[in-house]
């Protein structure tokens, strides 16, 4: 279960003007509750002053109107919307005139997709963020300076590990590996479930993710696949 702890942890990110400082700052949001990614955006209302605008369900005209009307400044996406955006002619600069940055998570955002919203939408900046529900959220955050397709830098109080998942040997930089992390966001255990608890998390209390993914050398990390899709 995660902790009362474990969310404001997550949510000092929020604030963090290094990251996001949504602070003031304007959402609609479409991703549902029962998402780590929805739940976060949607108490950040209270815990960072995000305004945010819900919908009951995602309807493509409705969510572009409202985006609109709101003058929404941060969109919090998942890759498959991204590529909407980017494939369809009726989203355009003017549509998203008021939207500075756009959030992805819950999925790699491919570096063709990423570079097409760029030219698209030159006046956004694209942040990835990286996290699962057992972390409470993201574990990493691309910094509002970068221009580059990765998942970013650690956020705050957590840390990482790359390990083979065949050994569980700690590998170095620029080596693929199994992505683990320890944390205050990091949850506690399963609910109730000792066995899948003890298998999610090791000894040393990092939370293994199943992403295979490396990190370079100034600390920033990118997502190769899923252990089960390789």
């Amino acid at each position: 279960g995660l902790s009362h702890g474990n969310f404001i942890a997550t949510l000092s990110v929020y604030r963090d003007p290094r990251y996001l400082n949504v602070s003031n700052d304007v959402t609609v949001s479409v991703i549902p509750f029962f998402h780590i990614y929805g739940f976060v955006t949607y108490i950040s209302a209270v815990f960072c002053t995000l305004k945010v605008v819900l919908m009951k369900k995602l309807e493509s005209e409705l969510f572009l109107r409202a985006i609109k009307d709101y003058k929404c400044t941060r969109l919090f996406l998942v890759p498959t919307l991204l590529h909407y955006f980017v494939k369809n002619s009726k989203v355009n600069a003017d549509v998203l005139s008021s939207v500075k940055f756009i959030h992805i998570t819950a999925a790699a955002l491919g570096k063709t997709v990423y570079q097409a919203v760029l030219q698209k939408f030159k006046h956004i900046t694209v942040m990835q963020m990286y996290g699962a529900t057992e972390t409470g959220g993201s574990c990493t955050v691309q910094k509002v300076t970068d221009n580059t397709n990765t998942i970013g830098y650690l956020v705050p109080n957590i840390i990482c590990k790359v390990v083979n998942p065949n050994t569980n040997r700690t590998l170095r930089s620029f080596q693929y590996g199994e992505l683990c992390f320890k944390g205050t966001n990091v949850m506690k255990g399963y609910y109730k479930n000792p066995t899948e608890t003890c298998t999610a998390i090791d000894s040393e209390g990092f939370y293994h993710t199943g992403d295979i993914g490396y990190y370079n050398e100034n600390g920033q990390f990118f997502i190769i696949d899923r252990i089960k899709d390789i």
